[in-house]
């Protein structure tokens, strides 16, 4: 099955606003067992929509549009397509444009519905630009539809590069057809559709004998999710001291709706007179090994747990960037620790800039070590 994606927006366009929506959907529509043919950008013209329709409609069995369907002026994408296949364009009460006759796919996040409609043998459903809104009606339409149309894998890992992934997997797979690597900052995820379904299981047992040491979840969750469950499974409380990561980590734990059943608080000491008078570290190991230190990451973890009482207390200490890096404590380096009932690890690690990398690897990457301790508890 062939699909095609129109992302349609004068300011997708001119590059004012990055197109993530068609990498998400890309992705969701190939683990579906889709082959996405083709991905096109259009502004709001009618003449620019309409010769991609023109384009894309003879090359595809699904066609996703986005972007144009809100109630301004500009926003004219629902009465293009309704010209376009004879559909009566009406306007809501709401103000937003509405085609007569298309099945409207519920958005729980915004106003603006999803629209699908089925021309010939073809399906082609339109959602807003919004990110939050389109993903919400997005995979309400994969889940109902195409959950079950391809068998596939999926495995996310962490602390592990996309090279060495390929490099490890391409030592026990000599065909890797079907393997497919995305990798990002908190990140890299495989996923795998194999041309035999029934291999499915062998194909598993293989790849996660040889990166199991990196695979944190076999389907679409956060780490923090993942560590969330463990944490409320065994009862855990949990808390964080900050530096280089100004937050961030917190941030992650609290995105997980019910993270007050086990996170405590957070302490963002980001002075090293923050980290003496608020976690107890003592200014003698600042002064003799620096607050980028194991030293340092480790007092931090231990102080948060004492201050906030908790089972568990994380750390990060490093240097973000892009400036105060040295010979010796590069831009990028950064100490994380874990504290569980009395027992304490740090890891150090080197992360790539730029800054917004540093802070978002070195946060992910404290998950999963926490992850990592916990497995084994």
């Amino acid at each position: 099955m062939k699909a095609g994606i129109i992302a349609i927006g004068d300011e997708v366009v001119s590059g004012d606003v990055v197109d993530t929506n068609t990498l998400y959907i890309s992705r969701k529509l190939t683990t579906s067992g889709y082959t996405v043919k083709l991905r096109i950008q259009v502004p709001d013209q009618r003449e620019g929509i309409i010769r991609a329709l023109d384009y894309s409609l003879p090359r595809v069995d699904l066609l996703i549009i986005t972007g144009g369907l809100g109630p301004t002026g500009d926003d004219i994408t629902t009465c293009v397509i309704a010209e376009y296949f004879g559909f009566e364009c009406m306007q809501s009460e709401k103000g937003y444009m509405l085609l007569k006759g298309a099945e409207e796919i519920e958005n729980d996040v915004g106003m603006i519905p999803g629209m699908l409609i089925k021309i010939d043998n073809r399906e082609l459903l339109l959602m807003p630009g919004v990110p939050e809104e389109m993903k919400n009606i997005f995979d309400r339409f994969i889940s109902r539809i195409f959950t079950s149309r391809t068998p596939h894998l999926t495995f996310r890992t962490c602390g592990i590069t996309e090279r060495m992934l390929h490099e490890i997997l391409s030592s026990v797979f000599q065909d890797m057809k079907g393997f497919h690597f995305y990798p990002s900052w908190r990140g890299v995820d495989l996923k795998i559709m194999p041309d035999n379904p029934e291999e499915i299981q062998n194909i598993r047992e293989r790849v996660i004998g040889a990166i199991e040491d990196y695979v944190y979840a076999e389907e679409d969750i956060e780490i923090e999710e993942v560590v969330g469950k463990m944490l409320r499974k065994g009862g855990y409380t949990i808390s964080v001291a900050e530096s280089c990561t100004g937050g961030l980590v917190a941030s992650l734990i609290t995105d997980v709706p019910g993270s007050s059943n086990y996170f405590m608080g957070g302490i963002t000491a980001y002075s090293n007179d923050a980290k003496i008078k608020l976690l107890n570290v003592s200014p003698e190991n600042i002064k003799k090994y620096g607050a980028v230190s194991e030293q340092v990451a480790e007092e931090m973890a231990e102080g948060v747990a004492k201050v906030f009482k908790t089972d568990i207390g994380i750390s990060t200490t490093g240097i973000a960037g892009p400036t105060g890096g040295t010979p010796e404590k590069p831009v990028g380096l950064v100490y994380m620790g874990v504290h569980i009932n009395g027992e304490t690890i740090v890891e150090r690690r080197i992360f790539r800039p730029p800054r917004g990398r540093v802070k978002i690897e070195s946060s992910t990457y404290l998950l999963f070590m926490l992850y990592r301790r916990l497995k084994k508890k």
